[in-house]
């Protein structure tokens, strides 16, 4: 963890522009505060046992901060899983509208996309029923992704769901 967070500093110190707040950019936020990383709690509840967080980034570009953490669970008797987290702070609305659609074009054409209208704004689930589950929602100017890479028996699509809800509805 320590290594991890002396990472981060240096992420801060050394990317252009990261750690400077520019209006909606605004890196004040401690990676750990909810929504800005999933919780060990409710990775598990998703993944249906114990995880590990094993990475915390913090990506930014002109239009978005992304914040990024992945929980694992690897076990010599069950199947390797990765949950992922992505929460974007875009700079406006038109900024995560822009990259909602881009996202939805990129997926449609695809088996497995289903509309859920009760996440945020707008929101669609994707799977292939066998290796991932995916939850992309977009309220306001804020998108978060939800993916578990290499399902398991253990794995909870509905507390997927209810936990993106929650996190929907508190930004």
């Amino acid at each position: 963890m320590k290594t991890l967070g002396i990472f981060l500093v240096v992420i801060s110190l050394t990317v252009p522009g990261c750690g400077q707040s520019k209006a909606k950019l605004n890196l004040s936020h401690p990676i750990d505060e909810s929504p800005y990383c999933l919780s060990q709690v409710d990775a598990g509840k998703i993944l249906g046992q114990s995880s590990k967080l094993v990475e915390k980034l913090i990506e930014k570009n002109e239009n978005a901060i992304k914040y990024k953490c992945t929980y694992t669970i690897s076990s010599k008797t069950i199947r390797s899983s990765n949950l992922y987290y992505v929460f974007e702070d875009h700079k406006d609305i038109m900024s995560a509208k822009r990259a909602y659609k881009e996202i939805v074009l990129n997926n449609e054409s695809m088996s497995g996309l289903k509309v859920i209208n009760d996440i945020g704004d707008e929101a669609f689930l994707h799977t292939d029923g066998e290796n991932f589950n995916l939850i992309i929602s977009r309220k306001g100017d804020k998108i978060l992704r939800l993916k578990v890479n290499k399902i398991t028996n253990k794995t909870s699509s509905k507390e997927m769901e209810l936990v993106s809800r929650k996190i929907a509805s508190s930004i």
